[in-house]
């Protein structure tokens, strides 16, 4: 059986030959046409690096004036998993609640969309430890202290100035 299929001599795109220009063009393209982050990403600080009482304040900053932030909250450096614990206009928020442990947050500007207008922030790691039970008991002990003695000075002075 002869085999009737004719050879042609036709350059079809992905012939060995137009190959680099094209994946060249292909790439410039995708470079012009994805939306780069415009806005350098916002600062993120922590009032505290270790909180012994579980509570603490995350605040983030901008060089420019924007007012729509995004604030993710993660127990592992790398944001998986991660939640959203705030978004919105202010520049701060309290943090509480937290059990023993590390946390990591990071921001960035939303647009009036709400979609991303910066890349994330470097992440700022908080370390939660609460006080130990042992010395919760010693400062109670303290006030209770205090208390009585606070409650004899009033009695005691009471009595003098019923005489």
């Amino acid at each position: 059986m002869e085999n009737n299929i004719r050879s042609h001599n036709v350059a079809y795109p992905c012939t060995p030959r137009l190959m680099p220009g094209r994946i060249l063009l292909a790439l410039l393209f995708c470079l012009l046409v994805t939306p780069a982050s415009a806005e350098k990403a916002p600062a993120v600080n922590a009032s505290t690096a270790i909180a012994e009482a579980g509570n603490y304040r995350v605040s983030w900053q901008t060089e420019t004036d924007h007012t729509l932030f995004q604030i993710e909250e993660s127990t592992s450096s790398t944001f998986k998993p991660s939640r959203i614990i705030y978004q919105g206009e202010d520049s701060a928020s309290i943090v509480s609640g937290r059990s023993n442990g590390n946390y990591f947050y990071r921001a960035r500007i939303l647009d009036k969309q709400l979609e991303p207008a910066s890349d994330w922030s470097e992440p700022v790691r908080i370390t939660v430890e609460h006080h130990s039970l042992q010395r919760a008991f010693t400062f109670f002990a303290i006030g209770l202290v205090v208390f009585i003695a606070t409650l004899l000075v009033i009695i005691r002075g009471s009595r003098h100035f019923s005489d």
